[in-house]
């Protein structure tokens, strides 16, 4: 068939692609619109009829006449011989015209119809008529377009213009956007922009936000995170929080849990309180109460002072004042010393000196002996031996010695008994002081003085024999002067100095100037000379040397024994990394991180305690850490807890406690939110237009306008609006559903 100089296509309504169901396609001039044909007046030619082509005759058959019925009708129209789209004028004609919306109109190809198809899916096929009315779209595979349909409830509708302007969205029912409107007072409008920025919240009356302002002064802008971190302020005037500082040297950090524990304070550079002490091993904890009482003494190990103990029973406490007092000795269930008591009155206080005098005994009230007495004059002090000796010899009354020895003998000689002999001469053998010429028989020997007293005397060498010598200081082989030794110039010592003095005989010790006994094992002692055993350790007079960094003989309840040290201990520091075991000796090796064999301070690697390490090394455990803290792998400064901290942020902040970047959240410590890069999560997120997702919330969560609010990402087929809506991030149709 003919057709005249212009010729169009129809498509159906809602099948173009500008998205709002009006297509428009073009030929020779000719503008279909909405199903409609509008032809412009150069694709008329000159005499014809500018009628759309609704307004085409009828033909005589009563049907309408154009193009596209000619070649879908089945007659040869024009008489050639063809019918329909055989016919060459048909070419690129509609044959088939679209049934529904979601039905494509066919056209001539290739001499034939093509066989009727769908609209694609996705094809709009009903415009939105309001701004919550859904645009419906062919599934592909119905020619019918879906029934008219709202946008779910949630789903913008009107973009919020200013910082307190509420967002509106659709409410699920509506094809109407809700009316305009102002946020609720007190809603978030503008963020807080550093620590010391304040949050602006809308007054419920303006759709403008407040003028940004700082943090009223006293704000707590940085919480401190330590024993000596100082909590810093805002001071109402900057935006920005003070720099972190520590709090003053000296600031008590940890106080003293107990009277052997130490108290902590602060040094005024590091955040973290220095590491729990205790006081000093041996430092006075418990001054002793009296003279029977010990001075307790803390063990470096445990917070209190030991338990209160006595001197063993046995201890000297009271020296005798004199010959007729008695050493009082603690009796080890009482600090004090016993009542002061005297010697009874038959105890002799003086022995007779010599024949004449008379032994004196103590009164049993006072502590001297009472005043030297002779015999009376007139007793018998030697009576006459007989044969040579025919005179007895009687006291005087006056003195102490019997009166010499007279005999019939000459005074070169003397009376054996039975014979005149010749008298001895010096340092000859004698038995009495009538046998020698010199009148005088001492230490055995014919002596040249009287030679009297405990550091003289007249044996003192055989080539000294029969002259009175001074014994050497430091010796008292007689025992003559009580605690002391012989001094020099043959006289005993009166004092001494130094604990461990020679004037003090054995089983003494000097104490202060004056010999006193040696105390009893678990007395108190500087030196071992002051002690019965002979050993002085950790303080107290010890039942052996006691040496070693494992055992001690100070401790509570053992006082005076060498015991074993609590294994795990080493108040001394004698096992390097290592600690005591159970048997008195260090351990040599360890095993596991945290072994309990190695030292506070160290930790075992490969069998061995090393020490504990810097800031910024790898770290597993935070036994392994000199800060006693492992964060994210590192040893770090300080716990560096709360979210949004991290001591690994980079290589070289690796070993310090770092705030994260705004938008992170590695960790997941905001569940649905991100980090504000001051250390805290974020709380809440400004759906504006286009702002979906970061960085306010997390990857898998998404903003929501109804609250502000970062919601956990939705699964396939869940209603949306966007794709950061949805897990899979792709928001499609139908109803605009997650894709899976």
């Amino acid at each position: 068939m003919v057709l005249g100089a212009w010729a169009f296509v129809l498509v159906p309504p809602g099948c173009g692609d500008d998205g709002h169901g009006t297509d428009a396609v073009e030929e020779d001039g000719a503008t279909e619109a909405d199903g409609e044909e509008i032809l412009d007046d150069a694709a008329v030619p000159e005499g014809e009829d500018t009628a759309a082509p609704d307004d085409a005759a009828v033909d005589e058959g009563g049907g309408e006449t154009g193009p596209e019925n000619d070649c879908g009708n089945g007659v040869d129209d024009d008489g050639d011989g063809d019918t329909d789209c055989a016919d060459v004028d048909c070419g690129g004609v509609v044959c088939r015209a679209a049934a529904t919306a979601c039905d494509t109109a066919e056209v001539c190809t290739a001499g034939s119809c093509p066989a009727d198809e769908l609209a694609a899916a996705g094809t709009i096929c009903r415009a939105a008529a309001d701004a919550c009315d859904a645009e419906e779209v062919c599934d592909g595979t119905s020619a019918d377009c879906p029934a008219d349909q709202v946008k779910i409830a949630g789903a913008p509708c009107r973009t919020a213009v200013d910082g307190c302007d509420a967002e509106e969205a659709c409410d699920g029912t509506s094809l109407v956007c809700p009316a305009d409107g102002i946020a609720p007072a007190g809603t978030v409008c503008r963020l807080a922009a550093d620590a010391c920025d304040a949050e602006e919240v809308c007054d419920g009356a303006s759709r403008a936000c407040p003028a940004d302002a700082p943090a009223a002064a006293g704000t707590v802008c940085r919480a401190a995170t330590e024993s000596c971190d100082a909590q810093e302020v805002c001071d109402g005037t900057s935006m920005t929080c003070p720099e972190d500082a520590a709090l003053p040297a000296g600031t008590l950090c940890r106080a003293a849990a107990g009277v052997c524990d130490a108290a902590e304070s602060c040094d005024g550079a590091s955040l973290l309180c220095p590491p729990d002490g205790r006081a000093a091993l041996g430092s006075s904890c418990r001054a002793a109460a009296g003279v029977c009482d010990q001075e307790e003494q803390c063990d470096g190990l445990a917070v209190d002072c030991p338990a209160d103990a006595f001197q063993p029973a046995g201890t000297e406490c009271r020296t005798a004042a004199d010959v007729c007092d008695v050493v009082e000795q603690c009796t080890g269930t009482s600090p004090a010393c016993p009542t002061d008591r005297y010697a009874p009155s038959s105890t002799i206080c003086r022995p007779a000196a010599d024949l004449c005098d008379a032994p004196e005994n103590c009164s049993g009230v006072l502590p001297s002996c009472g005043a030297d007495l002779y015999r009376p004059a007139g007793t018998t002090c030697r009576p006459a031996a007989g044969g040579c000796d025919t005179v007895a010899e009687s006291c005087t009354g006056t003195s102490a010695a019997c009166p010499t020895d007279v005999s019939g003998c000459p005074s070169t000689q003397y009376c054996n008994g039975t014979t005149c002999v010749a008298k001895k001469a010096l340092g000859t053998a004698c038995g009495s002081s009538i046998e020698c010429t010199s009148g005088y028989c001492v230490d055995g020997y014919c002596c040249d003085t009287s030679c009297v007293g405990p550091c003289v005397t007249c044996n003192l060498s055989t080539a000294r024999r029969g002259t009175c010598t001074n014994r050497p200081a430091g010796s008292d082989p007689e025992n003559g002067c009580g605690a002391y030794n012989c001094a020099a110039g043959g006289l005993c010592a009166t004092s001494c100095s130094g604990t461990c003095s020679t004037a003090c005989k054995d089983a003494y010790f000097c104490s202060g100037t004056t010999c006193v006994a040696d105390r009893a094992t678990g007395a108190t002692c500087t030196d071992a000379c002051a002690c019965t055993s002979g050993f002085c350790a950790d303080g107290y007079c010890c039942d052996s040397s006691c040496s070693g960094p494992c055992v001690a003989c100070n401790l509570s309840g053992h006082y005076g024994h060498c015991t074993n040290r609590t294994a795990g201990t080493d108040p001394e520091n004698g096992c390097g990394y290592y600690v005591c075991n159970a048997s008195g000796a260090c351990y040599t090796n360890c095993s596991g991180t945290c072994s309990t064999s190695c030292e506070a301070g160290a930790y075992c690697a490969s069998g061995t305690c090393v020490a504990d390490a810097v800031n910024g090394t790898a770290c597993s455990n935070a036994c392994q850490c000199a800060s006693g803290y492992c964060v994210d792998g590192y040893c770090c400064e300080s716990a560096c807890a709360g979210d949004c901290r991290t001591c690994a942020l980079s290589t070289a902040t690796r070993g310090r406690c770092a705030l994260r970047p705004s938008g992170t959240d590695p960790e997941n410590d905001c569940d649905t939110y991100t980090c504000d890069g001051l250390g805290h999560c974020y709380t809440s997120c400004p759906c504006a237009a286009g702002q979906c997702c970061a960085p306010f919330c997390a990857p898998e969560a998404y903003c929501s306008g109804g609250g502000n609010h970062c919601w956990s990402d939705l699964s396939a087929g869940s209603p949306c609006w966007d794709g950061c809506m949805c897990t899979s991030g792709a928001c499609g149709a139908p109803l605009f559903g997650c894709m899976p």
